[in-house]
């Protein structure tokens, strides 16, 4: 709970001469407080409207409710948001001991996931240093849950045409090309056999439907993955 209380301290007074002076905020101070802004849920439930400049287009001050504008520096919730995982048995005795440490500080709980909105909506509002979440470590751990495939892959290996063969193979072999005069490979002058190598290419299938997926691994657009499947149901 020191911890806590010299952290909250910290963020409470991340503005003032104490932690500006000759230092830059800590990773965790920006992290958090760039979340915050960052999501519409969250600015939101702190009343807080984005303010942009008309030339650049950038955020340069947060309006609340009451019309005051808020440097981004400025904006956040007053007080710190604290998990704490505790055995299930010691959990209420956890909080009769945080209370009794730290009486200044808001304790809540969380029983089931479903409790976590209410518990960032609690430490949006409070005037306390900190909000101390405390749920057990059994609520931590996926107990009953299983993987699903997301798509089923099928590997097939071929043989294709070597475009750029190595330059002492070079003298043992003529260039082939196609219809247009473009490369297409080379052959063995001796043999007159396609010079290729084996190459194996992942197809990935919809366990659901079959259909097939076509996208690329790692493509996205604005973040999302984009995925599409050859069927005529809807896109994946």
């Amino acid at each position: 709970m020191a911890t806590a209380a010299r952290q909250a301290y910290h963020w409470r007074h991340r503005n003032t001469a104490i932690f500006r002076q000759g230092q830059t905020q800590p990773a965790w101070v920006r992290g958090l407080r760039r979340a915050w802004l960052k999501n519409p849920h969250t600015l939101a439930m702190l009343g807080l409207k984005p303010v942009h400049d008309v030339a650049s287009g950038r955020i340069t001050a947060y309006r609340r409710r009451d019309g005051k504008l808020l440097s981004p520096e400025e904006a956040g919730p007053q007080a710190l948001p604290v998990l704490v995982s505790t055995p299930k048995k010691v959990t209420k005795e956890y909080a009769a001991e945080v209370r009794a440490a730290w009486p200044e500080s808001e304790v809540v709980f969380i029983n089931r996931h479903s409790d976590i909105p209410g518990f960032i909506q609690r430490y949006a509002e409070s005037h306390a240093p900190a909000v101390i979440a405390i749920l057990s470590h059994s609520l931590t751990r996926a107990f009953g849950r299983e993987w699903h495939p997301v798509v089923r892959e099928k590997q097939i290996t071929r043989r294709v045409p070597i475009l750029e063969p190595e330059r002492e193979l070079l003298p043992q072999l003529d260039p082939v090309y196609n219809e247009q005069h473009v490369l297409a490979g080379y052959c063995w002058i001796k043999s007159g056999k396609l010079y290729t190598r084996e190459e194996t290419v992942s197809h990935f299938f919809c366990p659901g439907c079959g259909g097939q997926i076509k996208a690329k691994p790692g493509s996205c657009t604005n973040g999302n993955s984009v995925l599409t499947r050859k069927s005529n149901s809807s896109p994946h």
